[in-house]
């Protein structure tokens, strides 16, 4: 095992998909404002703007796909914690 694998199993995988899902978060809002920024506000041609806004639109469906993936697994891996936790007792 590498020095990086063995400082990886350290992180709890609870806090891992915690912070996996503010990084989306973050992603998701920063696609959507440079989305809109780029298709309104900037000088750039018609088929550009065009481009931005499909792509930023594209990109605001994955990562909230990818969101809403990860909510789930996090909601499923801290209910098998729980009933692990209860069956130990």
């Amino acid at each position: 095992m590498s020095f990086l694998t063995k400082g990886l199993d350290k992180v709890d995988t609870g806090i891992q998909m915690e912070a996996s899902m503010v990084a989306m978060g973050v992603m998701l809002i920063g696609v959507l404002i440079g989305g809109i920024y780029a298709t309104f506000f900037t000088g750039i041609a018609l088929g550009l703007k065009i481009l931005a806004g499909i792509n930023s639109l594209a990109g605001v469906v994955l990562l909230s796909s990818f969101f809403a993936t990860s909510y789930h697994q996090y909601k499923s891996y801290k209910e098998a914690i729980a009933m692990t936790k209860h069956l130990e007792v």
